[in-house]
């Protein structure tokens, strides 16, 4: 019998650890930080994503599950120990689950059972247990030693104390977690299946279903011959009251069936609590940017050696060709692609961007219902034995992040090996990471709002109607009429849009007309201004002193753009402006995200000689002149045109390529997510005008 150690009662828990709890709930980091200084808890503690504004814990739950933590930490009487524990609810299965997971952690760190900083407070806790009257911390204390054992790489110790907890708790849900994934690696997929589907509304365990669904039945392969005929092995038995039985318990599904499931151990696996810090850092990197998810899990598996560690714990339990294969997955690189072709439903077809594999087709009805043509996907592609697959996490960033993913790999696709310089991260944080906002007008001003109200002016309304041109003076049907109309007219002139309402016009690029200053009469016979930068009030002021001497202000207030944009919750420097939630975790995780271009804004109002009765004229004209901004102007890069640069060849003409299947992309995507497309130019028209036709 283990000799008993005289320990002092365990101190009480800090009260500042109920602050530090409350500010890790909150997503305070800062705060919590700075409390823990008095408590001493370890920092992957205050970053979970469990106990964080993001997690499914309760404030309670945080306190209890620090506290427990705490109080494990530190050597004391069996019997204060337990019942402090007790207090802060141990048993409950959302604070034994997190607890767990910390012993877990630590014991990953320390690689030794015995070594565990909490063995010593387990020890003595554990002479108290009794199964028969108390079978919940019994239960509780086996949980923590699995976990302890599964971080120490004994996997098969820790699988039968897990059974043990089961026996004493069956529907506690980690436990039972925990045992699918067991179930799952040896290839009992029935019993794999029944425990996920048990806990189905579980984050982990509810992918686990859908790749085990195929495996349920019998293999094909399971039935040497027809159930009624005298069975091969010579007894004179029909099969099917000899060998088939054992037949089937001995049969194996073909590999490319078992793949998919083979991928859930892996993700599971790369889930539990020995990489929670590890997947709470990538998955702060994408914070923001919900479509990277499913890749964090992945590069945690891949480059972050989740999946080397599964293969040395994990990899007795599995087949030798299902270990094979995994052999060969951890050698398969993470790659940029570009989606060619599509039917939806069905299947469609990808191509690298980086030099890597050329063509690849996939069969997959989600994929190809999820995607549009010229969308990115970043993947890692992996064999089933017979075909490449997505079995995996993928990144879809927009199309319009192209040049920062294709500048990430620009040494062509990136194998595990070679993940390094924190690549992933950086590709990760590509995801989420927006340049600040750079918003001007059609003149290259940033805006600035002004809104003038002057005093009563008498008539002046049949002032104004006097000096402006009409609604509906000349009735516009076709594109080709209104850019005559447009030639026709001088740089500037004052429309009158309705009976109190004026609109001081202005050309501006190609055919553009654009607004440049409102006026509008209140029925008290007030008149306010209003334009989008001060050189457009100017102008405006002075034609109203001609049309109305002797105006008067009255007030006159001014709105910059970063004011309006944080009006609508914005922040117009950066999204991921220095408080933010994702800035403040990346800043304790020591990750620093590359820097990142400015997203510049045209924020402008444009005029459309238009009556509201003619939409399809007016989505006419729209397409019209987006066409002509594009096939107009030179770009920065060459100071070539897109027929200039099409023209030219090389890689000038390869950026015009790559610029009209955005806009391709563009269209399509809108069109997806059932956006209105009516006024965006068309790829094929624009390639036409500039002598390219469509890629395939």
């Amino acid at each position: 019998m283990r000799s008993s150690t005289t320990h002092p009662n365990p101190p009480a828990v800090p009260a500042a650890l109920r602050k530090v709890a409350q500010a890790v709930h909150t997503g305070d980091l800062d705060a919590a930080v700075r409390r823990n200084t008095a408590v001493g808890l370890p920092l992957r503690s205050l970053l979970s994503r469990h106990l964080g504004p993001r997690g499914e814990c309760s404030e309670q739950d945080v306190a209890d599950v620090l506290a427990c933590t705490w109080l494990l930490s530190r050597p004391a009487a069996a019997a204060q120990l337990r019942s402090r524990l007790r207090r802060h609810r141990l048993t409950d299965p959302v604070v034994l689950d997190h607890v767990s997971r910390e012993a877990e952690a630590l014991a990953l760190e320390s690689r030794s059972d015995q070594a565990h900083p909490w063995a010593t407070a387990l020890d003595e806790t554990n002479t108290l247990a009794d199964e028969r009257t108390d079978p919940a911390w019994s239960a509780a204390l086996l949980l923590v030693r699995a976990r302890m054992a599964e971080g120490s790489g004994d996997t098969d110790r820790a699988r039968t104390l897990t059974e043990q907890c089961l026996a004493l708790a069956p529907a506690l849900r980690p436990a039972v977690r925990d045992a699918a994934e067991y179930a799952l690696c040896a290839g009992d997929w029935v019993r794999a299946h029944e425990l996920a589907r048990s806990i189905a509304d579980d984050a982990v365990a509810e992918p686990l279903p859908h790749p085990l669904q195929s495996l349920l039945a019998p293999p094909a392969t399971a039935g040497r011959v027809p159930r009624n005929q005298p069975c091969p092995c010579g007894s004179g038995r029909k099969y099917k009251a000899c060998c088939q039985a054992s037949d089937r318990a001995q049969a194996v599904h073909p590999l490319p069936e078992r793949a998919p499931a083979l991928y859930a151990m892996l993700a599971t696996y790369a889930q539990r609590g020995g990489f929670d810090h590890h997947l709470d850092r990538l998955l702060t990197c994408a914070l923001g940017a919900p479509s990277a998810a499913g890749l964090c899990t992945d590069t945690l598996i891949f480059d972050h050696g989740a999946g080397a560690a599964f293969l040395a714990a994990r990899g007795h339990l599995l087949r030798d060709d299902e270990r094979e294969l995994l052999r060969t997955w951890l050698t398969t690189p993470l790659d940029l692609y570009e989606v060619t072709w599509v039917r939806p439903g069905e299947r469609l077809k990808l191509r690298s961007l980086t030099g890597g594999a050329g063509q690849l087709e996939q069969r997959d009805q989600l994929f190809s219902l999820s995607v549009v043509r010229l969308d990115l996907v970043v993947a890692r592609f992996l064999t089933d034995g017979t075909r490449l697959r997505a079995l995996g996490g993928l990144g879809a960033p927009g199309r319009e992040r192209r040049a920062k993913f294709t500048a990430l790999f620009h040494e062509g696709p990136m194998a595990p090996q070679d993940s390094t310089g924190h690549f992933t991260e950086q590709l990760l944080c590509a995801f989420a990471d927006d340049g600040a906002l750079e918003v001007t007008t059609d003149d290259g001003t940033p805006p600035e709002w002004h809104e003038v109200t002057y005093a009563r002016v008498p008539d002046a309304a049949a002032q104004l109607h006097a000096h402006s041109t009409q609604p509906g003076a000349r009735p516009l049907t076709t594109v080709q009429d209104y850019q005559q109309w447009v030639a026709a007219q001088p740089e500037s002139w004052l429309q009158q849009t309705s009976e109190n309402s004026w609109t001081l016009v202005g050309k501006g690029q190609g055919h553009q007309l654009l607004s440049l200053a409102d006026i509008s009469i209140a029925r008290s016979g007030a008149l306010t201004v209003s334009a989008s930068t001060a050189k457009r009030l100017e102008q405006l002021t002075a034609l109203l002193a001609t049309i109305l001497p002797g105006l008067r202000e009255k007030r006159h207030r001014v709105t910059t753009a970063a004011e309006m944009l944080a009006q609508t919750g914005r922040d117009p420097q950066c999204e991921d402006a220095d408080d933010s939630e994702r800035a403040v975790r990346l800043r304790h995780f020591g990750i620093t995200p590359p820097p990142s271009e400015p997203r510049r804004v045209m924020l402008e109002s444009y005029f459309l000689p238009v009556p509201e009765d003619a939409p399809r004229l007016a989505s006419a004209i729209s397409r019209e002149l987006a066409a002509e901004q594009m096939l107009l102007h030179p770009s920065e890069e060459d100071g070539l045109t897109p027929a200039e640069a099409v023209a030219h060849g090389g890689i000038p003409r390869a950026r015009v390529e790559a610029l009209l299947d955005d806009v391709e992309w563009r269209r399509a995507r809108m069109h997806l997510e059932g956006q209105d497309t009516d006024a965006l130019p068309d790829a094929d028209d624009l390639r036409r005008r500039v002598g390219l036709t469509r890629r395939s």
